[in-house]
């Protein structure tokens, strides 16, 4: 849940940087304008639950460059920060909508990774980072007291760590959005991707969806 206000108001200053209107010497015209536009508090995005992995993806930067050691959130700082969570309101939601589409010329529909970050994300809080979310001892807990908040939220995960229990508490826990990443299609690719062994079970996902709409739990 990003601002939305910010990325429709910078969008001018972005286009002449990428245009190549804007030059490196500009740096200090280009931060004030900036100030000017960000709102003086900070908007929480995204919240990491855990930085735990069983996976050594070989595209992965918690592979490449992660040195913290792992750990789960505290339950106190999770509170903390879904309490200072500012949700936009439907209205300003629409008319931000209606400018990607009008103006910035995104289709939300369009199945992509922007037609996902503009029509999903900007509406709920994200809840992974480095690490795999189900492997978060209290993932379920921390959806009820964002749900409680009335906090949209989302997170991606792999089928490695999910089964149909895990996903089903966690979408009748208030759970708006569930991301699945497949990377292959076959164990074999998978294994050479990972580094780990797990089934490419396209079937529990279907399984899943079905699940999901019979329950309405969307």
């Amino acid at each position: 849940m990003y601002d939305i206000d910010f990325f429709k108001n910078s969008n001018n200053l972005k286009d002449k940087i990428t245009k190549g209107f804007l030059k490196n010497s500009d740096y200090e015209n280009i931060n004030v304008e900036l100030e000017t536009l960000r709102k003086k508090f900070p908007y929480i995005y995204n919240i990491e639950t855990t930085n735990y992995c069983n996976m050594k993806c070989v595209m992965c930067p918690r592979t490449m460059f992660m040195t913290r050691k792992n750990i789960w959130i505290d339950d106190k700082l999770f509170e903390k920060l879904i309490s200072d969570v500012k949700i936009h309101d439907q209205k300003n939601l629409e008319y931000f909508w209606n400018w990607i589409e009008n103006d910035y010329k995104q289709p939300l529909n369009e199945v992509s990774e922007n037609g996902f970050y503009f029509s999903v994300i900007s509406r709920h809080l994200v809840l992974h980072g480095f690490g795999e979310p189900f492997l978060d001892k209290k993932l379920i807990q921390r959806i009820k007291l964002c749900t409680q908040k009335k906090i949209p939220t989302y997170f991606s995960c792999t089928p490695a760590t999910m089964t149909v229990e895990k996903a089903e508490k966690a979408m009748e826990a208030g759970l708006g959005v569930l991301k699945f990443s497949l990377d292959a299609m076959d164990e074999r690719k998978i294994k050479k991707i990972t580094k780990v062994i797990w089934k490419s079970d396209v079937l529990l996902m279907r399984f899943l969806v079905k699940l999901i709409v019979k329950k309405k739990l969307v």
